[in-house]
């Protein structure tokens, strides 16, 4: 397992300045998300709202953070993301950011060292059909012609952000 850059190592949790939102989907209980909140700030959690693990068979490939929109503000230095990229790093597992669409347009945006080695340029915006060409290539594998032919190769708005 290779170290992580010093930049995403924690020492010591940092006390909390806010109190994070309150649960706004309704899919996840309320109330074990409130409970969380009031206990010691060295309790800390972060409920995971769209975090993928892909996976070749039952071996995980990689992390996945998936986020609706052209939203690309990402704030590295929160202590769920830090988290996050530790989970992957702890796992030896490429870690990404990927903002989709329903157009759909897939902007995947590695984090840590080992997702850099994948996506070498940084974010890479993709149609559908690169995106799932890329999912394949990540499991070391490649998807038959006749299920790619209709899959959208468009990259509309997420694209020209990029």
């Amino acid at each position: 397992m290779s170290s992580a850059p010093s930049k995403w190592t924690i020492t010591a949790p940092p006390l909390p300045t806010q109190q994070s939102a309150p649960e706004r989907t309704g899919w996840r209980d309320q109330w074990l998300s409130e409970w969380h909140r009031r206990q010691h700030h060295s309790l800390a959690m972060v409920d995971l709202d769209f975090v993928c693990v892909e996976m070749r068979y039952s071996n995980p490939v990689a992390l996945i953070d998936y986020k609706f929109g052209n939203v690309r503000q990402l704030d590295l230095t929160s202590a769920a993301f830090k988290g996050l990229n530790n989970l992957a790093l702890a796992a030896s597992l490429p870690f990404f950011v990927v903002f989709y669409s329903h157009d759909p347009v897939f902007a995947a945006q590695p984090i840590n060292p080992l997702a850099h080695r994948e996506l070498t340029n940084g974010l890479c915006v993709m149609s559908e059909r690169e995106y799932v060409e890329w999912l394949f290539a990540l499991r070391k594998e490649t998807c038959h012609e006749t299920y790619l032919r209709d899959l959208s190769t468009a990259k509309p708005p997420l694209a020209e952000a990029s």
